[in-house]
């Protein structure tokens, strides 16, 4: 008797128009220069402010969800693409990129 292997089941993302989006932000180094006005990583935070702010520009330029629909919004996508990991983009919710933009907002113009 032959014994089949089982596959892993398939996983689908979308893409959309990221690819297009992270091209400019990464020419325009934007990344670069919120990390440089932003506090850095904290280990107590799921998300590092640069990478909640940069998910809220991605969302602005594609699609202009509300805060509180970026989670879902992001979900369909290939987690890489937002420069995330699938834990990561788990964590995305109103409460945290709130808190993102409330540090960010406090920190603008201080360097």
């Amino acid at each position: 008797m032959s014994r089949k292997k089982r596959l892993p089941p398939l996983e689908f993302f979308q893409v959309g128009a990221l690819p297009v989006a992270n091209h400019f932000l990464k020419r325009l180094r934007m990344g670069e220069i919120l990390a440089s006005y932003l506090p850095g990583p904290d280990r107590r935070q799921k998300l590092s402010p640069t990478r909640a702010l940069m998910v809220l520009v991605r969302n602005l330029l594609i699609s202009r969800e509300p805060l509180y629909g970026v989670g879902a919004w992001a979900k369909p996508f290939e987690p890489s693409l937002l420069d995330m990991s699938p834990l990561e983009v788990a964590f995305l919710n109103d409460d945290r990129l709130g808190g993102r933009w409330n540090i960010s907002s406090t920190r603008i113009g201080r360097p």
